[in-house]
């Protein structure tokens, strides 16, 4: 992801001017990084998570009728939205951490999260790490491969060697096993 992200100019937009004339939600300091996102509802949390070149705005056919039973937070990850835009290494890791900062900032113990692409990715990084701190997770279209690419999914690509890893009887499977996120405790 951050081969991609250090050539956008993060701060070629009046983001305060559009935050004040268009933001429909919040702004909360995670750190001295500004974190825009959207409340509503009651009870148990779900927490939304958008994908690469979307903000909290992707989820706004699916917010109304989710807090009728939950309470939602639709959150704008760094680099999107109306939240901080500055450089950083922007990676799963980084909007990881991200999240429990927001977590921890309102007191949320333990919520289910909803990830589309990239949020996806970003909800298997921290599931890996806060287990506890997570009740589901639904992924949409998810992203998930490590960042950067594992060793297994390096050797996997090389012309030839991956070609025949990939013609062995039985390792197909063992190998997508170990590549990819995989664990039963998850889904």
């Amino acid at each position: 992801m951050t081969g991609i992200t250090k050539f956008i100019p993060w701060n070629s937009q009046p983001l305060n001017e559009w935050r004040k004339k268009y933001a429909r939600g919040k702004l909360i300091d995670l750190d001295g990084q500004s974190t825009h996102y959207i409340e509503k509802g009651e009870g148990e949390p779900v927490i939304l998570l958008h994908g690469y070149f979307y903000d909290s705005l992707i989820w706004s056919k699916n917010i109304d009728a989710l807090s009728k039973g939950f309470k939602v937070y639709a959150i704008d990850l760094w680099g999107f939205g109306y939240s901080s835009r500055e450089p950083m290494d922007y990676s799963y890791q980084l909007y990881a951490d991200q999240l429990l900062r927001f977590m921890d900032a309102l007191n949320i113990q333990k919520a289910s999260l909803v990830g589309q692409s990239m949020g996806g990715g970003t909800c298997i990084e921290f599931c890996t790490q806060h287990r506890g701190k997570v009740n589901k997770m639904v992924l949409v279209a998810s992203g998930g491969m490590p960042n950067p690419p594992g060793l297994l999914i390096r050797i996997a690509c090389l012309p030839r060697l991956g070609e025949f890893l990939f013609s062995l009887k039985g390792s197909r499977k063992g190998i997508l096993k170990t590549a990819f996120i995989y664990n039963g405790k998850f889904i």
